[in-house]
């Protein structure tokens, strides 16, 4: 705890002060055009293939401060940052993260709040949890106590999420309970702090209309949107079988009314149950033509914030990249898409 208040003391010195340093979290500073309930997120993007890799750096990237700044300087107002913690934890019973692990974190989210952005903390790539629910839902508590304790006293600014894309054994009802669980312990310490809560199928939109989640303040719902699947993950090398996608997508007004009226269903639970939504995923690889991923990423996007959800683009860097790791350079027409840009004179 104390590193993260050393951080957080520098932090303010850096912007001159707490008021300065805006805390961009503030839900009522969101307009939505609709009755969906406000979230603190608007436009995201997924800081991607850096520490949800078994060590960072393994899938050809690590996150820079450079990048951090490039990206609230194109307009986004959140990082999501997918972490493995799973994979940085001793043996039971008290898993405890390591402390290199927990450095790195506070580094990059003093890096963010220093850059007027939110930052997701994403509990990540936790496979085993999947198949064998039960042997390690004790260590997903002891995760989340831990990284609970030590941002208690962090910006509202900071935001966790319980679990990415759960699945198997983790079916709707059993993370209906888990995510309440989860999120009793969190407020234990963190009463007001914003979470995001996901269901089963790989937090599909197909779970999240049947979750039951929490109706409580500071609760965000999520899914993720990769339909169509064959399309968004059309030459993804590390599939063992790539889907081939027939045809050129968007070229038919029933592809784009398929997307649409997808979110307008959901917009529909959104509205009457009163769940602030995060799309916390979607994107597609580069491996499609730039002009069609252009069209599908304007027709999610767009249609989501119709709906009055935030949204979270997937991602920085890698294969579904918006920034060119090797022109560093971001890839204008996947910002247009986005309806973000640079300011003039930055990458």
């Amino acid at each position: 705890m104390a590193r993260w208040l050393t951080n957080l003391v520098l932090l303010f010195v850096a912007c001159g002060g707490v008021s300065a340093c805006n805390d961009p979290a503030r839900s009522e500073d969101i307009a939505a055009p609709n009755s969906v309930p406000f979230g603190p997120i608007e436009r995201c993007i997924n800081l991607s293939n850096g520490l949800e890799a078994p060590t960072e750096g393994d899938w050809g990237y690590s996150v820079r401060a450079q990048d951090i700044l490039a990206i609230s300087d194109a307009g986004f107002d959140t990082v999501r940052l997918p972490v493995k913690v799973s994979g940085y934890t001793g043996p039971g019973p008290n898993y405890v993260i390591s402390q290199n692990l927990l450095a790195r974190l506070d580094t990059i989210i003093s890096l963010s709040l220093a850059a007027d952005l939110n930052i997701i903390l994403d509990v990540h790539h936790f496979d085993e949890i999947y198949t064998d629910p039960e042997t390690e839902i004790p260590r997903l508590k002891a995760i989340w106590r831990q990284l609970s304790q030590h941002y208690a006293g962090a910006p509202a600014a900071v935001i966790f999420e319980v679990l990415n894309e759960p699945r198997d054994g983790l079916t709707i009802q059993r993370m209906d309970a888990l995510n309440r669980e989860i999120l009793a312990l969190i407020r234990e310490t963190n009463p007001e702090r914003w979470v995001i809560l996901s269901s089963s199928e790989w937090g599909n939109l197909s779970a999240w209309v049947e979750a039951d989640f929490p109706r409580e303040q500071y609760v965000i719902s999520t899914f993720h949107f990769y339909e169509p699947y064959s399309f968004t993950h059309q030459g993804a090398n590390w599939l063992e079988a790539p889907p081939i996608y027939e045809g050129v997508w968007g070229d038919t007004a029933t592809e784009i009314a398929d997307v649409r009226g997808a979110f307008a269903t959901a917009r529909l639970r959104a509205e009457s149950e009163g769940i602030p939504v995060l799309v916390g995923e979607f994107g597609a690889h580069r491996s499609n033509t730039m002009a069609e991923r252009v069209d599908w990423l304007r027709t999610v996007r767009t249609a989501s914030e119709d709906a009055g959800f935030g949204w979270c683009h997937w991602g920085f860097a890698a294969e579904f990249g918006a920034y060119d790791l090797l022109e560093e350079a971001w890839r204008s027409e996947v910002l247009m898409a986005l309806g973000v840009s640079p300011k003039l004179g930055d990458p």
